[in-house]
């Protein structure tokens, strides 16, 4: 900031805070910082600073809840807040959570605290973090994005969209982006710029810059979307107009029951004659396929006792899709379904491990075809693009799937039909399209999506 200053040669008089917790880093900023202040008054720049070691959630709670704690330190309120703040988990033990949760409320990481916390102290001015894109979907963050959103008005969002190269030192299992927000109402401009970049390297020279409109950018559940190209707009605009939903079909969609820990003692390797049923992990399911039992290389049980004891643990042997609720970093795909059909399993029960979700009919069963054209569908790259543009996280998450617009049943049980009359090499993404392109449901030039990571 200082740097900046004095590049624009203006002389100006401002007041500048600072809050650091960490020891070294305390000390390494008052000494540049310091530096730095000398600099600028060589240019007619007059710096006030203040470094402040001290925790600025617990600190800034007081300005907004003044009988919390102690006397609090720096300015009430600011013009222009830059921030990167520490990502980590807030149980609700947590003083900063329990100080914060009668004004700002939905926070289950600490960053989204100083973002909350910032729109509050932002007065007449612009705000930039760099934080996770974790904020933009998933339940936990529900409430935090509609308080935040009645906040501030979002100008411009920048994605790291490779998980792997721009923080490869930090074991970042997400994407991670640098947002720029105003105070609000104080933007009459209703659309929002996005930007992207696979590497930090490509700032320079390899970014893409798009402004879309409000709608775009918050879908009708309240996710925060991010397209960065042309395709992604237009995947948007397809599938909103979806009418159909897993409600509006009778579709549920549950989490595997069984949580191998909790259940260690009803878990076996061999069956030996005793009674049990297949026990289904992540790791049987690929696209569209469910290889179990896994013969070689595979140590975890994969079967569990059917008695008394696990009745609750088990669900009913009849047609499911299944789905995979987590990602490796990277993987070609986000999502990975397999169509699970009964007659398959000679069993009346199965065991679902807690890294599935499952599909089914709440009151019957989903027919072969439509088990199969969901499973193929959800499959595709276009519903995988579809789900990266609001979720940049290895997670799967049940609501989110719930929300997803769908075609009309019987498209869904026309992709299915076209998927079985396959007798070699079935390519999911082209009947997908084909099929959507003959209901008229997606453009005739819609290109078959084959990579939909950044690349």
């Amino acid at each position: 900031m200082i740097e900046r200053l004095i590049a624009e040669n203006k002389p100006i008089e401002v007041w500048m805070d600072g809050f650091e917790l960490d020891n070294e880093l305390f000390t390494a900023a008052r000494s540049i910082l310091n530096e730095a202040v000398i600099c600028a008054s060589k240019h007619s720049i007059r710096v006030h600073l203040n470094l402040f070691h001290t925790d600025f959630i617990l600190n800034g709670l007081q300005f907004l809840h003044p009988a919390s704690l102690d006397t609090p330190v720096g300015h009430r309120s600011y013009q222009h807040i830059i921030a990167n703040p520490p990502y980590f988990k807030i149980n609700t033990t947590d003083i900063r959570r329990q100080m914060a949760e009668s004004i700002l409320s939905g926070h289950t990481n600490i960053y989204t605290l100083f973002m909350g916390l910032a729109a509050r102290m932002l007065h007449h001015g612009t705000a930039c973090f760099i934080v996770p894109r974790s904020f933009c979907s998933g339940s936990y963050f529900t409430r935090f994005r509609q308080e935040f959103l009645d906040s501030v008005t979002v100008q411009h969002i920048h994605l790291f969209e490779s998980r792997s190269d721009a923080f490869n030192q930090d074991d970042v299992l997400q994407e991670n982006l640098v947002i720029t927000f105003t105070s609000q109402n104080e933007v009459s401009d209703s659309r929002v710029k996005i930007s992207s970049s696979a590497t930090l390297d490509e700032l320079a020279n390899r970014v893409t810059v798009r402004q879309i409109t409000k709608t775009q950018f918050i879908s009708p559940i309240g996710l925060l979307r991010l397209p960065t190209s042309e395709l992604d707009e237009t995947i948007l605009e397809v599938v909103d107009h979806w009418t159909g939903s897993f409600r509006a079909y009778d579709l549920a969609i549950s989490t595997g029951p069984v949580v191998p820990f909790r259940a260690e003692e009803y878990l076996i390797n061999e069956p030996n004659g005793i009674s049990v049923v297949p026990l289904l992990w992540m790791q049987h399911i690929t696209s569209q396929q469910i290889t179990w039992p896994m013969n070689h290389g595979f140590r975890k049980p994969q079967h569990i006792l059917n008695i008394s004891g696990t009745r609750t643990l088990l669900v009913e042997n009849t047609n499911y899709v299944l789905l995979r609720r987590f990602s490796a970093k990277e993987e070609q795909r986000r999502l990975v379904a397999a169509p699970y059909l009964a007659d398959q399993f000679d069993y009346a029960m199965i065991g679902l491990e807690n890294h599935l979700n499952f599909i089914y009919r709440r009151d019957g069963e989903m027919t072969t075809a439509e088990v199969i054209g969901l499973s193929a569908l959800l499959n595709s790259g276009l519903i995988d693009r579809y789900f990266r543009i609001s979720n940049g996280n290895t997670q799967v998450n049940a609501t989110e799937l719930r929300a997803l617009p769908l075609p009309p049943l019987q498209v869904i049980t026309a992709i299915g039909q076209a998927v079985m009359k396959e007798v070699t090499a079935v390519d999911l993404d082209a009947i997908v399209v084909q099929t959507l392109q003959t209901y008229l449901l997606v453009p005739t030039d819609f290109p078959i999506l084959r990579e939909t990571r950044a690349v």
